[in-house]
């Protein structure tokens, strides 16, 4: 989101995730120039906040043909994977990781987000808006996401999608 700010963009994210024992169990993404506001606690659902409505958000199902793809990631990756995953998807639109990122999911526009190589902080608070939506975040292997705190470089590539996707979405990744 920095350089998105720095830039002049109107797509910048704030984003903040309270973890207690390793675990995500609560997290806020605001996207201040779009006056949108995205939160969640475990076990409390998630919610989307924008011109003073509040709505309790919820991942819908849908089939990977019926829907679009937002996706970052670099050159290597999209050579890599690209040809195989975006066959099945009509709509691909890619974004920076930063931009409310995860967003497409929880507001039922995309069928799947895929990034690669982000960061602990673009990741950790949508993952706790997105599982309370009912969506799922894992990484390209299908495991939970484990964040290394001890070592914050660490990148992570990510998969967010309905629950309903996501061995289909394996099975093309791997």
């Amino acid at each position: 989101g920095t350089s998105n700010f720095a830039s002049g963009s109107e797509e910048v994210e704030v984003l903040i995730a309270l973890v207690k024992d390793g675990e995500v169990i609560a997290g806020v993404a605001y996207c201040p120039m779009l006056e949108i506001l995205y939160y969640a606690e475990k076990g409390k659902g998630a919610y989307r906040k924008r011109n003073g409505e509040v709505i309790k958000l919820a991942v819908l199902p849908k089939k990977l043909e019926e829907g679009m793809m937002v996706t970052y990631m670099n050159n290597a990756y999209y050579t890599e994977f690209g040809a195989n995953l975006f066959k099945p998807l009509p709509y691909v639109r890619g974004v920076l990781v930063g931009t409310c990122s995860y967003a497409g999911l929880v507001d039922n526009v995309a069928t799947v987000e895929l990034y690669g190589s982000t960061s602990i902080w673009d990741i950790a608070a949508w993952q706790s808006i997105v599982t309370e939506a009912g969506g799922v975040m894992c990484d390209w292997k299908g495991n939970e996401i484990v964040y290394q705190f001890s070592n914050p470089e660490q990148k992570y590539n990510t998969l967010v999608c309905h629950p309903d996707n996501k061995t289909l979405l394996l099975e093309i990744l791997n």
